[in-house]
């Protein structure tokens, strides 16, 4: 089988780039061939199997879409894994061959983006989210917010991250010990400060 990954940056070290490296070699120990698409330009760390559509900012993919068909028209299975480009590439992918994975919280991403820009990014998501495409969230809180908009869901699915699991009372025989917990990141949503945000909340609930 044929697959092919979209990510927008296969070069920054985060998740999803992780992500992407693993799942790309998963499915190439099991006797698929694998290609990975990144959306933006690389400039460097970029795997033999990658190739670049060379755009400057995701939004882009509104312009290059019949490339974007003419490219997946070569391939058995499509797997999109950055939640920020879901909204612009959909339109052309064949919904009984792609698999959507949402790592995040998107309500929460777009909330972060000025009010215009943030307006256009929520039509188009709500868009996509009413095509009923599969898609894999690993954020449950953000699956309870989808849901609670969009009740006839039947192809999105749970898969949870332990980072995104809500906490947990299994450290009660703890609770007398006094901890100090510090992270170090750029404070973007990127980089998981919502995830940051969700565990100091329940630390400074529960303690």
């Amino acid at each position: 089988m044929k697959c092919i990954i979209f990510i927008d940056n296969i070069s920054s070290q985060g998740g999803s780039q992780t992500f992407c490296k693993h799942i790309a070699e998963v499915f190439f120990n099991l006797g698929n061939d694998v290609d990975i698409c990144t959306i933006l330009k690389q400039k460097d760390n970029v795997p033999k199997n990658c190739f670049s559509l060379g755009l400057n900012r995701n939004y882009e993919i509104i312009f290059h879409l019949k490339k974007i068909k003419k490219i997946i028209s070569h391939y058995d299975f499509v797997l999109v894994i950055s939640g920020q480009i879901f909204q612009y590439i959909h339109f052309v992918l064949d919904q009984n061959k792609t698999v959507f994975r949402e790592s995040n919280d998107p309500y929460f991403r777009n909330s972060k983006l000025s009010y215009p820009k943030k307006i256009f990014i929520n039509i188009l998501y709500e868009i996509f989210l009413r095509r009923n495409n599969f898609l894999i969230i690993q954020n449950e809180e953000a699956l309870q917010k989808i849901r609670l908009k969009h009740k006839n869901l039947t192809n999105t699915h749970l898969i949870s991250n332990p980072c995104f699991e809500p906490y947990k009372k299994n450290v009660k025989p703890f609770t007398h010990r006094k901890y100090m917990v510090a992270s170090l990141s750029r404070d973007t949503w990127a980089k998981g400060n919502d995830q940051h945000e969700t565990i100091y909340k329940s630390i400074k609930e529960k303690f």
